[in-house]
């Protein structure tokens, strides 16, 4: 055994594709906390979001809070040469498919906020473009999938602890019906 410790990682650079209130709320101070993360952008076409849930802070405020550059479309990003290696997709819904296709043909790893697109032929595409580059992360995100309680179920049903599993059926509420209301989540 080797008395050296252990190299950290390095960490990963992510540029953050939307600046809503799944954004603001969750990824870039959770990101920003994570000691192997640096958040490399925040990206928005609007220097001011909207969100119908709370008030949010104006791009500009985002990239000082969080000593980063800002940009108005993953292209820029790109132009730019930003470094990054990965990205964040929590933009409009109908946006996913597009973000997620450039950002894995750029060879950048994605987690992209569900749903994963709009349309089952776009999901199919996006599917295959990931399949595609296996030496990349591709997954779509499910808060409820890291919580304890997720992972406390997959290790029994991994042990076997409550037998053969040949359905299982979830059901989780919320007042989400402002979100498929706004005409921008449409594809």
């Amino acid at each position: 055994m080797s008395s050296q410790p252990a190299a950290s990682p390095e960490p990963a650079r992510v540029v953050v594709l939307g600046a809503g209130w799944w954004t603001q709320g969750w990824h870039c101070p959770h990101l920003s906390r994570h000691p192997h993360a640096i958040i490399a952008a925040v990206v928005d076409t609007s220097p001011t979001p909207r969100s119908a849930i709370s008030e949010l802070e104006s791009l500009e405020a985002l990239g000082a809070r969080y000593g980063c550059p800002t940009f108005s479309s993953f292209d820029a990003v790109l132009e730019a040469s930003v470094v990054f290696d990965g990205v964040i997709v929590c933009t409009s819904h109908a946006s996913h498919a597009a973000l997620g296709q450039r950002a894995l043909a750029a060879g950048k790893h994605v987690l992209m906020e569900k749903p994963m697109t709009t349309d089952v032929e776009e999901a199919r595409a996006l599917a295959a473009a990931a399949a595609a580059r296996p030496e990349l992360f591709f997954a779509v995100n499910n808060t409820a999938s890291w919580r304890p309680q997720a992972h406390a179920a997959a290790a029994w049903v991994k042990a076997g602890s409550v037998g053969r599993v040949r359905h299982v059926a979830c059901v989780m509420h919320s007042p989400l019906l402002w979100l498929f209301d706004d005409p921008a989540n449409v594809g």
